[in-house]
């Protein structure tokens, strides 16, 4: 229970903050994911987060971390269209290393509670999207591997996953960076 009270909570904090679409893209609204979990590739555990952090390091004994997100249509059944975007205006993001990030679609959300290990659920991983270099104040698109444009309703508990690229990454930010937009 305290698990589902704390969990509800951190989705409150993170939604209450905002995200702004592209310049340019069409969009008048932006939304964070609805949840944000730490992934450990080297245990299999997923934990519950109130804040994003992708960590890679030949040096950290096969502990590197993706985060897993799972958005929820934000336009509520208003918007046909909405864009999955890197938002770098969030005062707490921190990129050493490459500062490349890969987001891939998810085969579904991590579990509401997480979990402690090997075993299921697994990270979901699936389809990779896109490769961004991120600063803060800024990010640019290296590669696209798929559209970045879904219908909104097909993000009802959609999961995915950003993911370090190269060997010595670290990329962490508390408030927004990986965000929908919509109308």
């Amino acid at each position: 229970m305290l698990t589902k009270s704390l969990l509800a909570f951190a989705s409150l904090a993170i939604s209450a903050l905002a995200c702004t679409p592209p310049p340019g893209s069409g969009f008048a609204k932006a939304a964070p994911p609805t949840s944000l979990f730490i992934y450990n590739v080297g245990t299999g555990a997923i934990t519950p987060s109130t804040a994003a952090l992708v960590d890679k390091s030949p040096v950290d004994g096969g502990q590197d971390r993706t985060t897993l997100m799972t958005f929820n249509d934000p336009s509520g059944g208003t918007s046909n269209n909405c864009l999955i975007f890197f938002d770098p205006r969030d005062p707490s993001l921190t990129a050493t290393g490459s500062r490349k990030l890969d987001l891939f679609t998810s085969n579904s959300p991590a579990p509401p509670g997480g979990s402690p290990g090997w075993g299921p659920p697994g990270n979901q991983r699936n389809n990779q999207l896109v490769r961004w270099t991120v600063a803060p104040g800024s990010v640019s698109t290296d590669a696209t591997y798929g559209s970045l444009t879904f219908a909104c309703n097909s993000l009802n508990n959609a999961g995915f996953e950003i993911v370090g690229v190269y060997d010595t990454d670290t990329v962490s930010y508390k408030t927004f960076g990986v965000c929908v937009a919509y109308n």
